[in-house]
């Protein structure tokens, strides 16, 4: 019986333990899976920015655009421009970090605390004068006290710390402004200040300047004792910041005078040494350090120079980014996810579509439009002096132009793009829009066989005609011509005779067919086909757009 008990006992830890680690899969894997969507969905847009900024720089520079991926990676890799803004980018780089390892030796370090904290006190205590005016003996105080700041800082009897301060004050001015400078000038002037301040750094009598500013300190602290004493406290918090710099100051001196920082002498010494190694390293780079120091490239620039060969390919798929250069808006880059599968399963409702009499029946209509409008443009020629046939052959212009934007010949569009522009197509944009307009001229053609009404299509054919007769008309009186339009009006005439004659219970099965079949695969083209991730959970594949235009017009911002 225990043996029994003891074996269920272990059965229902052992489903514990599963039930845990499911549910631990159940909250984990998912938040994991749309992590590494959007990180693909980050990659795939910035890869595509990138190869069109690429593509546009090669504009640029050769008035028109790589054909291949291997010939724009060459000219990145030895365009001149380029190559120059990285070495000053590297230049840049080199400098700032041997003035960094300047600042960072102990001493320095410890001197422009002293140093800033000082002069940070005096400041606070003139910007709080106006607080200050409503007690006499408070301003009167803080008078003396900023008196005794200056004449610590600035006093002859520590002459070297004044010296000291004031380069090291314009070496990190000349950091923070960096990008004013020429490399060549920075790095000359970096090494002009610092030997500056180490030659007076080791005349500093850091010990006897520590005895003079300790009484100080404690008056300071004093002081800000009584102003906290009044209602001042109220409004502002000067003695809460001073304390800050008094803190920092003293711990400077402690730093400095409690000899803690051994070494320091050699340390400040090969921070200048290499400072100077820089400018002799920008002596040999001429041309490049008489630029402008620059921290970094352009986010542009970075993206142009970074390009590789992986950035030619999304971070899913084997299919590389899709380039059109051909565009009336200019360049286009795009995402290739789906678009095989847009194709692939487009070409059974293609099928279906071509086996319809209607794309047959308009192509027939449209060659006899042509034909049409061939002759009376030759007509029109042969009397060009002849005001009436001018005038003719201008409504049919006319009409024909207000024929093409009929519903019906819109509808027509549609189809025929969609049969014949989608097989072989790369471009998920294109496939997609042809798509929709497929949906769109579907449901027109179904209506319009329904109820057997072509509105506008109908009237501009009519008027068409009308006038192909009133021409005839007109070529009739024209002494000697032999030339007559009936030829044309016939042909014209079976034609739309063909188009009329087909059967709306014959074509709208398929054409419903052919309309859930693309909704389907429209819907599945918004949303995205899902794909299996353990067998359990799915990811979503999606398309992630297109960067196009000469402005950089991205498709999912709009």
């Amino acid at each position: 019986m225990s043996t029994q008990q003891a074996k269920g006992s272990l059965v229902l830890k052992l489903l514990i333990a599963v039930l845990a680690i499911a549910l631990i899969f159940v909250i984990i894997i998912p938040g994991q899976i749309w992590e590494e969507e959007e990180a693909q969905t980050a990659v795939c847009r910035s890869n595509m920015i990138s190869i069109y900024e690429a593509q546009r720089y090669f504009f640029r520079n050769f008035g028109k655009y790589a054909q291949s991926q291997d010939t724009l990676l060459q000219a990145i890799k030895n365009d001149s421009i380029l190559a120059q803004r990285r070495k000053i980018v590297a230049h840049t780089r080199r400098l700032k970090n041997a003035l960094e390892t300047f600042f960072s030796v102990p001493i320095v370090k410890n001197l422009i605390a002293i140093s800033q904290n000082i002069v940070n006190t005096e400041n606070d205590l003139t910007n709080n004068e106006r607080f200050f005016r409503k007690y006499d003996e408070i301003l009167q105080e803080s008078n003396q006290l900023k008196q005794d700041l200056i004449g610590l800082r600035s006093g002859l009897q520590h002459e070297d710390y004044r010296l000291a301060s004031l380069s090291l004050d314009s070496l990190l001015q000349l950091r923070r402004d960096l990008t004013d400078y020429s490399l060549q000038v920075a790095a000359q002037r970096a090494v002009h200040l610092s030997t500056s301040v180490i030659e007076h750094l080791a005349n500093i009598d850091f010990a006897n300047m520590a005895d003079d500013w300790s009484p100080l300190s404690a008056r300071i602290s004093a002081f800000m004792n009584k102003v906290n004493s009044t209602d001042l406290k109220n409004h502002t918090s000067v003695a809460d910041r001073v304390a800050d710099f008094l803190t920092a100051t003293n711990d400077g001196f402690k730093n400095i005078t409690a000899k803690k920082l051994s070494g320091s002498s050699k340390d400040v010494q090969d921070a200048v040494n290499d400072l100077d190694t820089v400018y002799k390293e920008f002596l040999t780079d001429f041309l490049i350090t008489e630029k402008g120091a620059m921290y970094r490239l352009s986010e542009i620039d970075s993206m142009i120079i970074n390009l590789s060969p992986e950035n030619f390919v999304p971070p899913i798929g084997g299919n590389e980014y899709f380039m059109q250069f051909q565009d009336t808006l200019g360049l286009r880059v795009e995402c290739p996810l789906l678009a095989d599968f847009l194709e692939k399963n487009s070409l059974p409702y293609i099928e279906e579509a071509k086996s319809l009499p209607i794309i047959p029946a308009f192509e027939g209509y449209l060659a006899q439009l042509d034909s049409v409008r061939k002759s009376y443009l030759a007509i029109k020629e042969k009397y060009r002096r002849n005001t009436e046939v001018f005038i003719k052959t201008k409504e049919l212009d006319l009409s024909l132009e207000k024929l093409n934007d009929t519903q019906v010949m819109g509808a027509y569009k549609g189809l025929h793009g969609f049969v014949y522009g989608i097989p072989g197509n790369k471009s998920y944009s294109s496939i997609f829009s042809k798509l929709d307009s497929a949906l769109i001229s579907v449901g027109a053609f179904k209506q319009v066989y329904t109820d057997n009404f072509f509105g506008k299509f109908d009237s501009t054919h009519s008027e068409i005609k009308a006038y192909l007769e009133s021409l005839n008309e007109i070529l009739s009186n024209i002494r000697r011509n032999t030339i007559t339009v009936d030829a044309e009006i016939s042909a014209l005439e079976t034609a739309i005779n063909q188009i009329h004659s087909i059967s709306g219970s014959r074509v709208n099965n398929e054409l419903t067919d052919i309309e859930n079949g693309l909704k389907d695969l429209f819907l599945q083209a918004a949303d995205g086909i899902s794909e299996p991730v353990y067998g359990v959970f799915s990811k979503t594949i999606r398309n992630h757009g297109h960067v196009y235009g000469r402005t950089a017009r991205k498709s999912w911002e709009e």
